[in-house]
């Protein structure tokens, strides 16, 4: 039996909520629960029930409703950790294990999160006072509330809670997340404007974020808050955190998380390693243990620790500069008319709303604002983690707030409207930390903001206009007015809805026995009539989808198909933690994305009374649909009570008919923890026939590392690429199917087929980046075959010689992929394109200074995650690794700023010198691109691609040879 008084007061027994009667029984039960374990005297409750003056009948309706509480708690059974109401001189006694009360739960977890903060578990204590702020349901006893009650014991708690949230802040700005916490505190600060702790935290944050305009208009609200309501000024604390903000002076910097082991810079080590050849000692590994993620024993520190390159004491690390593609949003506000007469506080009004908007709809769609002049707003997309739809959001997010802003009288408050312009740019750029605040906004430069600028410049009011580039990314799920026109762009008309993935136009290529696994685990389910598990594992565009799309057809063609529920768990832009649950639940309620709530709300009711009748079960699987659809008002947060897990397990038991159930959840790396909760709840406690199959990156196992494990009904299907042969028959048949000529004079089939196989070779066998490349080689016109003299093998180039380029989007699933690592290990990775083919250990803390402590481990991750493999040969005690595909490596490569990129292949080139042997051409090699970084500058799109270059010199005469440099630079 479990108590829960934070929220409306309920009384769940098994799942199960019991009916108190009557106002009086629930105010009695509440004031109990609120000194629970402790006798509370008969006149302190008779005063609390009714504090303007007893009747003559109170004492007689307190016993009543004592006693029907004693009849309601009886029914939970009489073991020893039943609850008890006792009478006990001068009064009562409720007797209950403290992990069955809500309120008592809440105060165990925030004295253990205090704990952690106060020992330096930044991470750990954030984690902590999230899970006790995620018990909350509301305010506290919410339904007696709002008959009137008004105890001091509930201004208490709330402001234990208000107090909790508050040092749970503390722990996200120790822990480097300023910006995550500024929606959440914005909604409080509006609840609580008095409380100048939480202003202060708000100032902090929107400073941290490059918002000072913002956090001094926090500073005024809040003075003039004060001022009028209280006459006081601002305290201290908050007058020179204002000063400090005029100023520009760097506020407290992070503090180092005690618990991080941090090992002096490692020297260099004059150990070379079998991984290029030359034998020597085996190289000494860091003395460094692993740090496992606050709460689990994964193979990567959430904050690793890191010794700056001049020595001295660590500190968080810091990411360094890179180059990346970005998409730019500017959004121009301008009155239909001169306001330099209004007064000031009106315009400022006007402005603030428009900077809401602006900011909820970049935030929304995982987008950060990068700065604001007057009425001019920038934003960024892919600065901090590149995704593969950055430009589309980016374009999406344009049509919103262009929407919101222009919905006539949003904004007008006495004023005018306002007319909006829109301009969307995608380029590269150099993206660096911005000083103190790396950890949340970067510093954005490059010709694209340029670019975005000029095009801002031809956009009429009311418009949205995209770049060349923009569009060619975005037009599958954007959809464009007329010709593309160089000066002015390209007129955004709307978005589309999302198209099936590329892959999924090919043929289905030897992925049988995956589809057969499926199929067989479909049929068990059916006969033992019980709950199965599948996972199915892969990186982006390796065939999940694709399968899974599959699967369904041959589900379909089956005499019996068993119902399907699919949903797609968003990576950004949905603000329900459920919205894959949702996605599937909503055929089976005839709820469509764009009805209200109110029709939502209806849909939901007729949908249960036709499965659940309308009695009280009916009521109890409605309310927790109510809640799964968002209609309570009940943000979905980390936690969700189990209660309502078993309503949706017997929706699900309901809505499955005869056959089995299937369940898809595609995307889960992406879900919020309640939602993998579910599954994993759902498959181990469901009696009826389910099948749920789940699509996943691995980066699902970097945040679960027991997924799955210890089911005996479970399953995890890897896809891996598809092999040489495999990958290079599917790109003859896209060739072949869509007429794509290939012509030379020394043409023949074993030459094209030489030619493709050096393309897969380089891409690897990643189906959609075959799709791709295909598709580009359509685009391109004909194409002629090339042979390399060095080694004889056959590539693809235009009819002029000129190689063809990397298709854009395996170039941005390649970085977003890489943007995926944890950041000591995509150190490591960038550190690693430095070197060439062959990768050691001691190599790589060469190029890296020793500024990431544990290399071992961060290699070890990167071949867990295919993107690093094994060399063979290596001596005993050194261990070698190459790159997977050379595509990998030279992404990488390209991310690396010009001078970052030549002091690290000076690093290598003074290692080199210290090691035994000749190694005149890698010393050669690095010595050129330290003193010429721009040979090895990144090439343009349309410059030659690098899996045309044999840049990979083969082994002679039984010796391995060093590869020197990126593809794109190396000797033809």
């Amino acid at each position: 039996m479990h108590f829960q008084l934070l929220g409306p007061l309920e009384l769940v027994d098994h799942g199960r909520p019991l009916s108190l009667s009557g106002i009086k029984q629930r105010a009695t039960l509440g004031f109990l629960l609120l000194h629970v374990n402790s006798v509370v005297a008969t006149s302190q409750l008779l005063k609390a029930l009714w504090p303007d003056g007893m009747p003559p009948t109170g004492r007689k309706m307190l016993q009543n409703a004592v006693s029907g509480l004693r009849g309601i708690l009886s029914a939970g059974g009489d073991g020893p950790d039943s609850p008890v109401l006792l009478t006990h001189a001068p009064g009562y006694l409720l007797r209950v294990d403290p992990e069955q009360v809500d309120l008592s739960r809440f105060h165990h977890l925030v004295n253990s999160g205090r704990a952690d903060l106060a020992a330096g578990s930044w991470q750990q204590a954030a984690r902590t006072l999230r899970e006790a702020l995620a018990l909350w349901r509301g305010p506290v006893l919410a339904d007696l509330v709002e008959h009137g009650v008004d105890w001091p014991e509930l201004a208490a708690v709330r402001n234990t809670r208000l107090t909790a949230l508050e040092d749970c802040v503390e722990a996200e700005f120790a822990a480097g997340r300023h910006g995550e916490v500024i929606n959440e505190l914005e909604t409080w600060v509006e609840v609580e404007p008095l409380r100048e702790r939480l202003c202060g935290q708000l100032m902090r944050a929107l400073y941290h974020c490059g918002r000072q305009v913002d956090a001094l208009g926090v500073y005024r609200r809040t003075r003039t808050r004060l001022i009028d309501e209280l006459g006081l000024d601002p305290g201290r604390e908050l007058q020179d955190l204002e000063r400090a903000i005029l100023n520009q002076e760097p506020l407290l910097p992070l503090p180092q998380s005690r618990d991080k082991v941090v090992q002096p810079r490692p020297p260099r080590v004059a150990g070379y390693g079998a991984a290029y050849g030359v034998s020597d000692q085996p190289a000494p590994r860091l003395l460094v243990p692993p740090v496992p993620p606050p709460g689990g024993t994964g193979p990567e520190p959430l904050v690793p620790a890191v010794v700056p390159v001049g020595g001295g004491s660590a500190n968080t690390a810091v990411p360094a500069a890179e180059l990346k593609r970005v998409s730019a949003v500017l959004v121009l506000t301008r009155f239909d008319r001169d306001v330099g007469e209004a007064p000031p506080e009106d315009v400022e009004r006007v402005l603030r709303g428009v900077a809401t908007v602006v900011r909820e709809e970049v935030e929304h769609a995982g987008g950060l604002i990068g700065g604001r002049v007057a009425s001019l707003w920038m934003a960024v997309f892919g600065s901090v983690r590149s995704c593969e739809d950055d430009a589309a959001r980016a374009v999406r997010t344009a049509l919103a707030t262009r929407e919101r802003l222009g919905a006539e009288g949003a904004l007008s408050d006495g004023m005018r409207a306002l007319t909006v312009t829109v301009a969307v740019a995608t380029g590269e750029a150099l993206v660096r930390p911005a000083g103190e605040y790396a950890h949340r906004v970067p510093e954005v430069t490059g010709g694209v903001l340029d670019r975005c600028l000029r095009l801002l410049a031809h956009v009429s009011p009311g418009e949205v206009r995209v770049c060349g580039e923009t569009r060619k990314i975005s037009e599958p799920l954007v959809a464009y007015d007329g010709e593309h026109d160089p000066v002015r762009g390209s007129r955004v008309l709307a978005g589309r809805p999302p198209q099936a993935e590329p892959g999924s136009t090919g043929p289905f290529v030897n992925r049988d026995r995956e589809l057969g696994v499926l199929l067989g685990v479909l049929d068990q389910v059916a006969r033992r009539s019980g709950p199965h598990l599948v996972t199915v594992l892969g990186e982006a565009g390796v065939g999940k989808s694709r399968l899974i799309a599959e699967f369904e057809r041959a589900v379909a063609k089956g005499v019996e198909s068993p119902r399907l529920l699919v949903g797609r768990t968003p990576r950004f832009g949905q603000r329900s933690a459920l919205a894959a649950l949702v996605e599937g639940f909503r055929p089976y309620v005839g709820v469509t994305e764009d009805d209200p709530d109110e029709v939502v709300a209806e849909k939901l009711a007729t949908a249960v009374r036709g499965l659940a009748g309308a009695g009280s079960r009916a009521s109890w699987l409605l309310s927790h649909l109510r809640f799964l659809f968002g209609l309570d008002g009940v943000p979905h947060g980390q936690r969700v009570a189990t209660e309502s897990f078993l309503a949706w397990g017997q929706f699900l038991e309901e809505v499955s008919g005869p056959s089995p159930l299937v369940v898809v959840i595609e995307d889960l790396q992406w879900a919020a923890d309640c939602l993998l909760d579910f599954v994993d709840y759902v498959t181990a406690e469901a009696s009826f026939p389910l099948l749920v199959v789940i699509t996943a990156r691995p980066e699902l196992l970097d945040r679960r590392h027991s997924w799955g494990g210890g089911k005996a009904r479970a399953n995890t299907i890897t896809l891996d690429p598809l092999s040489d042969d495999d990958a290079t028959r599917l790109l003859t048949l896209l060739c072949v199917r869509q007429g794509i000529p290939v012509h030379d004079q020394h043409e023949s089939a074993d030459d094209v087929t030489a030619a493709f196989r050096a393309v897969i070779a380089y891409i690897g066998g990643n189906p959609l980046f075959t799709v791709a490349y295909a598709k580009m080689l359509r685009e391109n016109g004909p194409v002629v075959l090339r042979r390399f003299r060095e080694n004889g093998d056959w590539s693809l180039a235009r009819p002029d010689g000129s190689f063809l380029p990397l298709p854009p989007l395996v170039q941005r699933i390649t970085a977003a992929m890489i943007d995926s690592l944890p950041p000591s290990s995509k150190a490591v990775l960038l550190d690693a394109a430095v070197l060439g083919e062959n990768v050691c250990e001691t190599a790589v803390v060469a190029v890296g200074d020793g500024a990431v402590t544990d290399v071992p481990r961060a290699l070890q991750y990167l071949e867990r995650r295919e993107l690093l493999r094994r060399a063979r040969g290596s001596e005993p005690g050194v261990v070698g690794y190459t790159f997977r595909y050379p595509l990998i490596r030279d992404v990488a490569y390209r991310s690396i700023p010009r001078s970052a990129r030549a002091e690290k292949h000076q690093r290598v080139a003074e290692w080199l010198e210290g090691l035994p042997g000749q190694h005149s051409q890698a010393l050669a090699y690095h010595y050129r691109c330290a003193a010429e970084p721009e040979a090895t500058g990144t090439a343009p799109a349309a410059e030659p691609a690098p899996h045309c270059s044999p840049s990979v010199p083969r082994q002679r005469s039984g010796l391995e040879v060093i590869r020197f440099g990126p593809a794109e630079n190396a000797w033809r």
